[in-house]
């Protein structure tokens, strides 16, 4: 089954937000498995300007964030 994004029949944009490596690419790997289009921040600042320069329909982000 490949994740859609309802409103537009085409694969869902996730942004995925983690600061470390080895989470970082087991999620990325899953998530383009699953049919998610994944866009990678490795800080806050990243993650919102990719935010703000293309819209997503998914955001996973770590709680522990350096900043």
């Amino acid at each position: 089954m490949t994740a859609t994004s309802p409103a537009r029949n085409e694969p869902t944009a996730t942004v995925l937000v983690v600061d470390e490596g080895a989470t970082t690419g087991t999620l990325e790997a899953y998530l383009n498995g699953a049919g998610h289009l994944v866009v990678t921040a490795h800080d806050g600042a990243s993650a919102l300007r990719q935010l703000s320069a293309q819209p997503c329909d998914l955001v996973l982000c770590d709680v522990t964030l350096p900043d």
